[in-house]
This record gives structure tokens, C-alpha cells and sequence, in this order.
């Protein structure tokens, strides 16, 4: 009877380190989630950037695993080398290079955000970084921002009077739709040339493609609609000209 007693208490033992541990293992991998998802570290892109550049090990060491919720300007957006596409932020000494947050909730960033918006940033630590960088990102508009929904033919009886318009536009962001006549590659510089139709005397408004949108361009067809984000480079009173061209093949949500 006593070796009974015992054997049953041994076993409720037993059973109650088992309850805790799975309990603790819940813990954990809820904690984990938590992390993932809820609990973000908070940072900005500049004070972020700052930190890798003088210290990547440490910067990495401190993040490594964790899910940080960053605000900054866009610097850019664009599709990297291998197709990826990115929103860049502003951050660091460096004017030309900050924090760069691969999008993937947003296809095409380029169609929603514009350089110089205030956006929030939700992201994961890169297991390797190289570069300050954030991974599996989702991005939140803080500000309207300045990109501009127009046609083609906005635009052009916008740029009659060439010296205002290019006062007034800079370099403005723009989501051009228009109809397509013309396109050509230029295999030296990787830049693809896509022509809208444009109206009265300002007959055509030229969008320079990037070199990373040599495939996207292929699918663009003379005689169609096409809708092309970039930025406001010039015109002369006979042609517009767009910059910095990207590809948008899906319809922006409002």
C-alpha cells in the first residue's frame, strides 16, 4: 500500500513538472509572437541607422531576433537588384543612403509613398545585416504625403507655360496614367523610354524608366493605358519629362 502511495505521488509530481514546463514553453513561444507582433521595439531611422554605422556588431547583437517599429521621412522607394521591392528612410549622416525596409505587404510601394512622407515602418531584423536594413515589412502612412494621381494629358496642359510649370513642379512626385506610343530600351544605360500621349502643344510626355523595371516595361504595350510613379524632371513647352520611372500594375487602395 505504501509503495502505492508513493508511486502515485511520484507520478503527480511528475505531472505537475510536466504542466509547468509545457506552460512555460507556452509562455515562451507567446512571449515570442508577442514580440513578433505586438510588443515592437520603438526607434527611429535616423538614431537606428546611427547606431549600425558606428557599431554593426553591437547594433545586431541588440536587435538580433526582434521585431522594431520605426518613423522616418521616405528617402526613396524603388525594387532592389533581385526584384524585391523597398521603401528607403532617411537616417544617418549620409544624405544619399538610410534605412532600407523591404516592403511585404506592399507590392508596389512606389504607387502609395513618395520622398519626403512621414511613414511608419514595421519590421523584422535581418538575420545577416549588411547594411542597416529591416525585412517583411508593413508600411503605414503618417502624413497625406506628396505624390500626385494625374493623366498624361494633366500633365501636359499643365506644362503649356514651361517656365511656371517647372517652377511649380520641381520635383514632384507624380502616379501618371496615360496612353502609350511609344518605347524604346536603351541597352547602354539600361533606361527605358515609355511616351504618353499628350495634348495641345506640349505633344508628349516622356517616362524614364529605371534599369530595375527593364521587365515590368516589357509588358507595357504601345496603343494601351499604362500607369507609370516617378518624379517631375522638365519640360520645354513640346515634351513633360518624368524621372526615376517605375512600373505600377496594380490600382493603389484609396
Amino acid at each position: 500500500m505504501l509503495s502505492t502511495d508513493r508511486s502515485r505521488t511520484t507520478w503527480t509530481a511528475r505531472s505537475v513538472l510536466a504542466v509547468a514546463a509545457l506552460a512555460l514553453l507556452a509562455g515562451t513561444v507567446l512571449a515570442q509572437r508577442t514580440g513578433e507582433r505586438g510588443s515592437a521595439v520603438k526607434v527611429s531611422a535616423d538614431d537606428l541607422v546611427k547606431e549600425f554605422r558606428k557599431n554593426s556588431k553591437a547594433a545586431d547583437k541588440k536587435y538580433k531576433g526582434s521585431t522594431l517599429e520605426v518613423t522616418g521621412k521616405v528617402l526613396r522607394v524603388g525594387r532592389g537588384i533581385t526584384g524585391t521591392p523597398f521603401v528607403e528612410l532617411a537616417g544617418g549622416d549620409n544624405p544619399y543612403v538610410g534605412l532600407r525596409c523591404d516592403t511585404a505587404g506592399v507590392k508596389e510601394p512606389w504607387a502609395v509613398f513618395a520622398a519626403g512622407q512621414t511613414v511608419k515602418v514595421v519590421g523584422k531584423w535581418p538575420d545577416f545585416p549588411v547594411i542597416p536594413q529591416l525585412t517583411d515589412c508593413a508600411v503605414e502612412a503618417v502624413d497625406k504625403g506628396p505624390l500626385r494621381k494625374a493623366t498624361a494629358e494633366e500633365l501636359a496642359r499643365e506644362c503649356a507655360d514651361a517656365k511656371a510649370a517647372n517652377a511649380k513642379l520641381g520635383k514632384t512626385p507624380f502616379l501618371l496614367t496615360g496612353t502609350v506610343t511609344d518605347k524604346k530600351l536603351n541597352t547602354a544605360s539600361g533606361f527605358t523610354d515609355v511616351t504618353f500621349q499628350g495634348t495641345g502643344g506640349v505633344r508628349t510626355v516622356t517616362c524614364r524608366l529605371v534599369p530595375s523595371e527593364k521587365d515590368a516595361a516589357g509588358a507595357i504595350k504601345v496603343g494601351q493605358k499604362a500607369t507609370v510613379a516617378g518624379q517631375f524632371a522638365y519640360t520645354d513647352g513640346k515634351e513633360a519629362v518624368i524621372d526615376s520611372g517605375l512600373v505600377v500594375t496594380e490600382t493603389p487602395k484609396p
